[in-house]
């Protein structure tokens, strides 16, 4: 079944409130037969997107308020750094996930690209070439 969409004040012109008809099909049925709401709508989703960026950058505000203390970092012979240690954290982050993300942009990059193109990317592995003919003392 497709998915239903609800009026809601100030879109599309509805009027807020559902229609007797409508009240009915905001569950939707799955091929196994259970009911659940109908999924939720893109302004839902940015709502609930922002709380939880908001949320997470609460935390982490938090985390670094408490643990804003000076570490020794010990670099090579008699260098040392003191840095603070949510910086510490966040450089050690970045040193994991930086290439990691610039080799997947890279390859979602060359992926769009070669299907603009109309190719198809293969990863089977090419059939073995048919061995030689062998002349032996008999021929």
């Amino acid at each position: 079944m497709a998915p239903v969409r609800l009026a809601r004040a100030g879109l599309n012109g509805g009027s807020g409130s559902l229609r007797p008809s409508e009240q009915d099909e905001r569950w939707n049925e799955s091929v196994t037969g259970v009911r659940r709401p109908a999924r939720l709508s893109g302004m839902a989703m940015r709502f609930l997107r922002l709380l939880f960026w908001l949320l997470l950058a609460l935390l982490a505000a938090l985390f670094m308020g408490r643990n804003w203390t000076d570490v020794t970092v010990d670099l090579w012979g008699n260098v040392q750094a003191d840095i603070k240690l949510p910086l510490l954290l966040l450089i050690a982050f970045l040193i994991g996930w930086l290439p990691t993300m610039i080799r997947w942009r890279l390859r979602h990059w060359q992926l769009r690209r070669e299907a603009e193109r109309g190719r198809t990317v293969s990863y089977a592995p090419s059939p073995a070439p048919a061995p030689a003919p062998t002349i032996g003392p008999d021929a």
